[in-house]
């Protein structure tokens, strides 16, 4: 496998930049699970079981994470969906109605 391509190790995607740099990025499937977090918490605190406090807090936790690597356009990203989810908080929002996934067991059976 050529280098240039990449490789992923211990949950980070390294790869060489147009300089020769290497780029250390989140693999996509932490990134997908990080999305899938913050769904969760919205539904949450939709529910009341926590406060925006504690959901900004779980948020800033997760970004913070994500600031040690060469990742400002996926920061960016997330940031704007953070923001999405909180406005759809508000009374009568889209967090309101939205069912959270089944898990494996609920769909299929025990």
């Amino acid at each position: 496998m050529k280098l240039s391509h990449g490789f992923t190790f211990l949950k980070k995607k390294f790869s060489y930049g147009a300089n020769g740099k290497v780029v250390v990025r989140p693999c996509r499937e932490s990134i997908t699970r990080t999305r899938q977090k913050m769904r969760k918490l919205a539904y949450m605190e939709a529910r009341g079981e926590i406060t925006p406090e504690q959901a900004a807090r779980s948020y800033q936790s997760s970004r913070g994470s994500l600031q040690h690597y060469d990742a400002y356009r996926t920061i960016r990203a997330l940031d704007a969906h953070y923001r999405a989810l909180r406005s759809e908080n508000a009374p009568g929002g889209v967090a309101h109605c939205h069912r959270p996934e089944k898990s494996r067991i609920e769909r299929h059976g025990a």
